[in-house]
């Protein structure tokens, strides 16, 4: 309702301001962070913004969990308005107390609310101008910690475990790790201050929220990262921890956003096929399901950077080729029709990028029997339609005359039924 009101009304804002100090400082938790998750939206509309900052002192020091993780969202959200900008450096300092305390604590609930924002704060801060080297680096240390938290194998924080481009950029920067905040509470070994610190159990079986989130929100991480370090040293390995993390939910993420950084990088983007591959041989359905909407896309991106060619066999020919096969047999296999079918639907870029000898020997016996075979009509049609592209494009007589003579000699109504439509549409 308060908000409601102020985004109508900045004078009758300032009128309220007591009211707000009262729920800020109500003894039900729920109310104050709820009220604090309220003070973004409300105080963007005011050209002083002290009382702002004076109200994120007070909650920081509330030692309540869920008010100190509606501190973070908040401070999530401020940084979408453009007239926060002057707040930047103090909002930073307070995150950054709270996110170490956290992290010291092992308050996971916190952790996992800021794994969710922590890439966009960092890029959107950069594009502000708000970042020093001090701050620069610490969020890249904090991504890199985050990243593998809770795993079971996690390595110790010292400079042989991070990647090169990370202590290229520190040595560049003149900085060592006792300028990086969260690295050196792993590298001091800083004692726990709660009472409730969750035990490594729980860490490790937790954790994968907080890798989660970090994937999830990877593009703008990538976003902040890539003119600041080495892309092959640097975030290429975290990329590579992100697809090998041994929760699906991780993987399933850091497969939703691989298009996307891909994408980002342009004419590099070929950097990530040993990655693309990987992700096609995942056996959770959940991390295919995010890459297979794009898989002509990136079949196109190997293509324009030689990895893959439509004209002669290559060194990457085996290794992805397989890689589709193998995919496109398990999805076969299993009960998600609807992603077996987005999948069969991206093979029509094949004759684009694979040569048709290896088209026609390894994929069209598989999509002629799949066509018969098959008991879901939009996957029956996503083979018909994959057919149909390699014949209009096979380059050899032989081989169409072939699939030509298996399309009259079926017995299946069905089949010639599709191939009849499509060959229409064409």
């Amino acid at each position: 309702m308060i908000k409601f009101f102020i985004a109508r009304s900045p004078t009758l804002g300032k009128v309220l301001t007591p009211v707000i100090t009262t729920l800020l400082e109500d003894p039900v938790p729920i109310v104050r962070g709820t009220m604090c998750q309220q003070l973004g939206p409300i105080y963007h509309n005011f050209q002083s913004k002290e009382q702002l900052n004076n109200y994120l002192v007070g909650i920081y020091k509330d030692n309540n969990p869920f008010v100190k993780q509606s501190l973070v969202i908040t401070i999530g959200g401020i940084y979408k308005y453009p007239d926060m900008k002057s707040l930047h450096p103090f909002i930073l300092s307070i995150l950054k107390r709270t996110i170490k305390e956290a992290f010291v604590q092992g308050n996971l609930d916190i952790l996992i609310v800021f794994t969710s924002y922590i890439g966009e704060i960092a890029k959107v801060m950069t594009e502000a101008g708000s970042l020093n080297g001090d701050g620069k680096l610490w969020f890249l240390d904090a991504f890199i910690q985050l990243s593998r938290y809770g795993l079971a194998n996690l390595p110790s924080a010292t400079d042989e475990n991070l990647p090169t481009g990370f202590l290229n950029f520190r040595a560049n920067m003149g900085y060592n790790r006792r300028h990086s905040l969260v690295e050196s509470l792993v590298s001091s070994g800083a004692p726990p201050t709660a009472t409730n610190t969750p035990s490594k159990k729980a860490v490790i079986e937790q954790g994968w929220k907080i890798r989660a989130n970090a994937a999830k929100d990877f593009i703008n991480f990538f976003k902040f990262a890539k003119p600041l370090v080495d892309f092959k040293l640097g975030i290429q390995p975290l990329i590579g921890d992100l697809i090998h993390d041994p929760h699906e939910t991780v993987r399933a993420a850091m497969s939703n956003c691989f298009w996307p950084v891909m994408e980002a990088l342009g004419n590099n983007g070929h950097i990530l096929h040993g990655e693309f591959v990987y992700t096609l041989s995942d056996d959770s359905l959940e991390v295919i399901e995010g890459i297979a909407p794009h898989i002509a896309k990136i079949l196109k991106v190997l293509t324009d950077g030689k990895i893959i060619s439509p004209d002669q066999p290559t060194q990457g020919l085996v290794e992805i080729g397989g890689a589709l096969i193998f995919c496109e047999e398990r999805l076969s296999q299993s009960n998600s029709w609807r992603v077996h079918t987005q999948f069969l639907s991206q093979l029509t870029a094949l004759p684009f990028c694979l040569p048709g000898d290896y088209i026609y020997n390894n994929f069209v016996p598989n999509l002629f029997h799949r066509l018969l075979h098959l008991r879901h009509l939009p996957a029956r049609m996503g083979v018909a339609d994959a057919i149909v592209c390699f014949l209009r494009y096979c380059r050899r007589a032989k081989q169409r005359e072939e699939i030509r003579r298996r399309i009259k000699e079926s017995k299946s109504i069905l089949l010639t039924l599709l191939l009849v439509f499509f060959f229409i549409n064409l």
